[in-house]
Parts: structure tokens; sequence; C-alpha cells
């Protein structure tokens, strides 16, 4: 059942990063010899998910596992988003989903009690 789970979650998120990643990079100036411009500046733009919590006391950790501390707890029905990154916690056997705060830093919930939307 979980690695149905996790399949069906990375199948989507995957397929997600693949089409909306961009590479963008500005050309290099005539004279990029003689000026500090020399470098191209390059910008990678990942998708980002959007999951529904699908149960009551979701904890959004501070890191992906029950040892991190909690950082709030989400409520039923509340959409969040993230960067399309599930990570293993072998020991634990789920998969964490990364996902952003208003603080802008990350926080992990377990991907079992979120649904893709």
């Amino acid at each position: 059942m979980r690695t149905v789970l996790a399949r069906r979650i990375l199948g989507g998120a995957l397929a997600a990063a693949a089409t909306a990643t961009v590479l963008l990079s500005a050309p290099l100036p005539a004279n990029a010899a003689t000026t500090a411009q020399a470098a191209p500046s390059s910008v990678v733009v990942l998708a980002t998910c959007r999951y529904v919590v699908n149960d009551t006391g979701v904890r959004a950790r501070y890191g992906p596992g029950t040892t991190y501390g909690i950082y709030r707890t989400l409520t039923i029905g509340e959409v969040v988003t993230g960067p399309c990154e599930l990570i293993w916690n072998g020991p634990e056997g789920r998969y964490w989903a990364k996902l952003y705060t208003r603080a802008g830093f990350f926080v992990y919930a377990a991907a079992e009690f979120l649904s893709p939307q």
C-alpha cells in the first residue's frame, strides 16, 4: 500500500518536475573578456507541488522524521505547497514531503497524510 502511494506521489511529482524545469541563461556580452560580466547568470526553476492534508493532527516538522521538533499542526483540508521533493526515511519506513513556510524555510510532513492536488 505504501509503495503504491509513494509511486503515485512520486510519479506525479517527477512528471511535473520534468515538464516544469526551465534553465534560463543570459548570453555573454560581445566584450565579455573586458567586462565584469564574463560569466553568464543561470536560474533554475523547479516545479511546485500542491497537497491537501487528508488527516487530522498532521504535524509539520523541522526535519524528515518524527525525531525532529514540531513547527505546527496542519488541519484537515488545508492546502500546502512545496518543491516536488519527497525524502525517504528508511528507519521509519515513510516518505516525507518538503513544504514551504511563510517564514522562508522548509518543513516536512509525512507524505501518507497528504493528497496531491
